[in-house]
């Protein structure tokens, strides 16, 4: 802070003084202050500003040795007592002594899971879509990370990129099938366990990483994620230390998340067991070995009409996944659509002024019939014009 010109006040307290500082040019003040009781816990620190519109950091320097070794094994507590900090709107931030020692060495490297082409992929999706300099965060660790906050705090950004960070993890190859009302928790707790999961038609992305499992799934209403740690007493030996720190590491690029989070360890999971739901006669579902793209965009789809395009879609191989729920020229809403192709579905609700607009704009309007949309995409592709019937 002092390097970059910030004016700093130690205020004394009751467990130690609080920082008080202000970054040249900008109206915020910030407080660092130690040992503050929040909820059920009391975080190492807690950053925050006399900026309502910023949430509060509550910070955790954990030491391995005193939450991950089974002579005191936290995992749990510590699990229950953040989630109850996150549920409140806080941003919670794992620091460990890795992270300190890279800071201290400016030693930088991104992390396994990152990857520049995903982001690439990501922006161009209307869910996922924030500046690329705000991926540039989940390259960073959480002594950066903060610096980055208090310099430029932008929890819209913070939100949008913890949205897509399973998507860095998906994969056919990592595909399994399970039952229906099977959690991903459960699911993640099965595979650490080595147990077997409820069968079922379900695919859900498990991605296994020693002690540590990460499962997503697409929902009607975002991409679901479940990290999972294995906090058994028997497991927590030197080789342990890797997927501890990951799990962290995914915990701290999840906050602000708006979609379905858990984030938890398999003590604080039930066992497997679900009932078999009922079966909905005719019910649309996807060929099996799809990539993540086709599914995430099948859950997305509503029932009916959107699922059955899809797919039906899906069935003729070869073709890139659509974007469900996409936003086309002068902000008009697209259920089914292909934005960089500038095709779009028109389905029986779609006013004429939209697909009158939609046109004008140099898009590609058909009906929702699989020929019409695979020789629209054809098309496209090839730089030609639609002139078979599917142009509505």
């Amino acid at each position: 802070m002092k390097a970059a010109g910030a004016a700093l006040t130690e205020v004394p307290k009751a467990w130690g003084n609080a920082l008080r500082f202000t970054l040249p040019g900008t109206h915020r003040q910030w407080t660092l202050t130690p040992q503050v009781n929040l909820e059920n816990s009391r975080p190492d620190f807690v950053l925050e500003t006399n900026d309502t519109a910023v949430p509060t950091v509550a910070i955790f320097t954990d030491g391995r040795a005193f939450h991950a070794v089974s002579a005191r094994n936290r995992l749990a507590d510590d699990a229950e007592k953040r989630e109850i900090l996150r549920g409140t709107g806080r941003i919670v931030l794992a620091i460990t002594a890795q992270d300190i020692s890279d800071a201290e060495r400016k030693a930088s490297s991104d992390p396994a899971w990152y990857s520049p082409t995903t982001v690439t992929k990501l922006i161009k999706m209307p869910q996922f879509l924030t500046t690329p300099s705000a991926y540039e965060g989940l390259r960073s660790g959480p002594i950066s990370w903060l610096l980055n906050w208090v310099s430029a705090p932008n929890p819209t950004e913070i939100g949008i990129v913890a949205r897509a960070v399973p998507m860095f993890f998906s994969g056919k190859q990592y595909q399994h099938k399970c039952a229906d009302e099977l959690s991903l928790a459960a699911a993640g707790r099965a595979v650490l366990l080595s147990q077997e999961m409820p069968h079922g038609d379900r695919v859900i992305v498990v991605r296994q990483f020693g002690a540590f499992a990460l499962v997503a799934e697409p929902s009607k209403t975002g991409v679901e994620v479940a990290l999972v740690l294995d906090d058994r007493d028997s497991v927590l030996d030197s080789a342990h230390a890797d997927a501890w720190r990951l799990w962290l590491q995914l915990s701290n690029a999840l906050a602000l998340r708006d979609w379905s989070t858990v984030i938890t360890t398999t003590s604080r999971v039930g066992a497997p067991t679900v009932m078999k739901p009922e079966e909905t006669p005719g019910a649309a579902t996807l060929p099996t070995g799809l990539d993540f793209a086709w599914t995430s965009a099948f859950e997305l789809a509503t029932p009916g009409t959107e699922r059955n395009l899809v797919r039906e879609l899906a069935e003729r191989g070869g073709l890139e996944a659509p974007t469900i729920g996409a936003e086309g020229p002068q902000g008009i809403p697209l259920d089914i659509s292909w934005p960089s192709r500038h095709v779009a579905v028109a389905l029986h609700d779609m006013p004429d002024e939209d697909r009158d607009e939609l046109t004008a704009s140099g898009w590609h309007v058909v009906r929702a019939d699989p020929d019409a949309v695979v020789a629209a995409l054809s098309a496209q592709k090839n730089n030609a014009g639609i002139t078979d019937s599917g142009e509505l």
